[in-house]
């Protein structure tokens, strides 16, 4: 049988799609429509399956974590024009947009950030893409374009056990869409409030050896102005907050034999955005490069093996002018920053099945980080020029197994580990100044080991009714620009790594109509780390702990009829239970963090012609304070926003397929909300960021 007649008869039958960068998300290759898109029963087959909680394809229903699978239906039915949009009506989820939406970063759980990183991976098709050198800015996304999206898994819950750094709250795993069989095309053009525009081509083929998937996008809008009056360090929106956004992407696949796939591929992305709107001297721009290559070798019943590698170049530039002064009349640049990052990741893995009750997976990850950071300012009014300079190296060599042991029938028990070395070497930093200074420090070199188990169960208590129990652990590193600061005198060389412990149990239930999933978990957040402001710089230092504890409620309605509504309920209590650097902020509420948060909604679909949604999200109220304290001042109130959204597909002639129009009003209710603030003692509000008020979008997509 021939390569192209193998993926379109292998319905739910994984062969040899696997995630790495470039190639498809381990979701089979589903027979197509006419237009191109999954039969209903194919969408509804593929939701049941997860590819990220065990890196292993299994049922949902089999694995001992909560987890929430965004398929390709449910992705086109919200018509967002940003992927991560598409999380914000995911119960356990946050997603913080900075620099007016241009950069967005998601939190599972309430864990918020950290000083040491972020606390939940962000994976594309399983792999990480940004190395641990700082905290993450996002890239993942900006290397996801929406159009080559298939479907998003999020698992909730500790992950470092699979997956290493970073996986604290949990991951996110974007995984994007598989060349289609034979030969097709798609564009799509859209128009926005605030003069937004997009475009974007996709070009993909399926033939008997060989396929390929391309496509190119762009994004540009004038923006929306998020900060409207002057704050305590007058920065201001003058005008929208304007970006534009250009991806590209190619992916190839050779299939040598029915058991063999190799995939090379490269994707990139370049952004330039205002910092703050209406200066043409306070921007920030980056870009990204990407190659990936993998191999897959299928070896019948007894399991497969795959080895992926991936090497990413992240660049920023950041320019300032006088209002870092304190001139907001000054719009001429002073001061510039340059961060260059560069990563390689290596993953081989082995899913080995040992009997009718074991399947067995090990593997290895090498990955490896390099950055160098600049800045320079030259003021000649005050006849000041400086410059500096900072580089860091780091590398992880983690090792991981796991086993899936089936006891029963009925009960499914999940045991494993994984332990990473992260090294840190070759760091230094290096300061020059006119008045005389000319000062490079070189770092010790540092290194940490860390073990992270995992252990869960799930158990069938009927057909349709199961429950599960988890344990796991997770961690952050302590990077070394944490550990060595410019003042020896606040250095901390033995800042330990930031530590979880979480567990949790869960069920899930299904009716005839309705689907129903909970999870009540708790976590213990150790060696947080936090700063204590020494006469002349910042220490940082392992005094922090936070205890989270949480409910999460969902229901789906599954009806015969055209209509399907669902609700998710979220509630999070993250409080900061030890701090001796600061007691006041014990017992507070972690920042960021809403403690209730509640998604409703409902989709009408009477035909695959057209589609309809609407849906309401509340989220209560946030804490924004540098001192942790909980003051008043950096309150950020609740609100709910809803959106509308309706499609209309239209099937054409010989020269085109179809063609789909779709409409979006978001926040339909006009609703004036904060979307973030910042609050430092003895200076108040320091600035407060709006959403976007009432906005309308319009879009064209014609499928060839």
């Amino acid at each position: 049988m021939s390569h192209r007649k193998r993926r379109a008869a292998a319905g739910s039958r994984s062969v040899l799609c696997f995630a790495v960068v470039g190639l498809a998300g381990a979701s089979p290759l589903l027979a197509a429509d006419a237009a191109g898109q999954p039969a209903p029963e194919e969408i509804q087959a593929m939701a049941e399956v997860t590819v990220t909680a065990t890196r292993t394809e299994r049922r949902l229903d089999e694995v001992p974590a909560s987890v929430s699978v965004l398929n390709a239906k449910e992705i086109a039915s919200q018509q967002v024009v940003k992927t991560e949009d598409l999380l914000r009506n995911l119960e356990g989820v946050d997603v913080k947009n900075q620099a007016g939406g241009t950069v967005s970063m998601v939190s599972l759980r309430g864990l918020g950030g950290s000083f040491a990183g972020q606390t939940t991976q962000v994976l594309v098709d399983g792999m990480a893409v940004e190395p641990v050198v700082l905290a993450p800015k996002g890239a993942a996304f900006d290397f996801a374009d929406l159009g080559d999206v298939d479907r998003i898994e999020v698992v909730r819950g500790p992950a470092a056990a699979l997956y290493g750094p970073s996986a604290m709250g949990g991951v996110v795993n974007v995984l994007t869409r598989r060349p289609a069989a034979g030969l097709a095309g798609e564009i799509e053009v859209g128009a926005g409030s605030h003069n937004t525009r997009t475009s974007r081509a996709v070009l993909s083929g399926g033939y008997d050896k060989v396929d390929f998937r391309l496509y190119a996008s762009e994004f540009d809008t004038d923006g929306y102005v998020a900060e409207r009056r002057p704050y305590a360090w007058q920065q201001q929106d003058l005008k929208g907050r304007d970006w534009r956004q250009d991806k590209f992407g190619v992916s190839v696949g050779l299939h040598p034999t029915e058991d063999q796939e190799i995939r090379v591929g490269v994707r990139s992305y370049r952004t330039d955005s205002a910092f703050i709107g209406g200066r043409p001297n306070y921007r920030w721009e980056r870009e990204g490069t990407l190659w990936d290559v993998g191999y897959k070798l299928q070896l019948g019943e007894v399991g497969d093996f795959r080895i992926k590698y991936l090497s990413t170049t992240i660049k920023e530039r950041l320019s300032w002018d006088g209002l870092m002064l304190g001139d907001p009349s000054d719009f001429t640049q002073y001061a510039a920053g340059r961060r260059n990052q560069y990563g390689d990741l290596l993953e081989a893995q082995a899913n080995v099945r040992i009997g009718a009750a074991h399947r067995v997976t090990v593997g290895v990850s090498d990955s490896a980080g390099r950055q160098v950071e600049n800045e320079a300012w030259a003021i000649p009014a005050w006849d000041y020029f400086t410059y500096n300079e900072v580089k860091a190296n780091t590398r992880v060599l983690g090792l991981f197994a796991q086993d899936e042991i089936a006891l029963s029938e009925a009960t499914r028990l999940v045991v494993g580990g994984r332990y990473d070395r992260f090294r840190q070497f070759g760091n230094n930093t290096y300061d020059w100044d006119n008045y005389g200074t000319d000062n490079l420090r070189r770092d010790p070199d540092s290194s940490d080991g860390v073990f992270n188990p995992r252990l869960g169960v799930r158990h069938k208590l009927a057909e349709r009714t199961s429950v599960y129990a988890s344990y796991g652990t997770a961690y952050l590193p302590a990077l070394n620009g944490l550990r060595y600061r410019s003042n020896p005198a606040c250095n901390s060389p033995d800042l330990d790594p930031e530590r979880s412990t979480s567990y949790e149990i869960g069920f899930n239930h299904e009716w005839t109509a309705l689907a129903l999933r909970g999870a009540v978990f708790h976590t213990d957040y150790q060696d947080k780390i936090e700063t204590r402001q020494q006469q002349f710089c910042t220490q940082y230092l392992n005094v922090g702990s936070v205890k989270v504890d949480g409910l999460e409620l969902g229901v789906e309605g599954r009806f015969a009829s055209a209509w399907r509504p669902y609700a998710n309920y979220s509630f999070t209590d993250a409080k900061i239970t030890d701090n001796p650097a600061n007691p006041d902020a014990e017992g507070k509420r972690l920042n960021w963090t809403a403690r209730h948060k509640f998604n409703v909604g409902v989709l009408y679909a009477p035909s695959r012609e057209l589609t309809a949604r609407l849906s309401g999200r509340y989220v209560g109220d946030r804490y924004f304070d540098g001192t942790m304290t909980n003051s008043a001042d950096s309150r950020a109130p609740a609100y709910f926003v809803a959106d509308f959204k309706i499609s209309r597909r239209v099937e054409l002639g010989t020269l085109a397929r179809s063609a789909e129009l779709s409409f979006a009003v978001n926040n339909l209710f006009d609703r004036d909300y904060v979307e973030q603030k910042g609050y430092a003692a003895g200076l108040g509000e320091t600035y407060r960021e709006y959403a976007d008020r009432r906005n309308f979008w319009v879009g064209l997509k014609t499928l060839f």
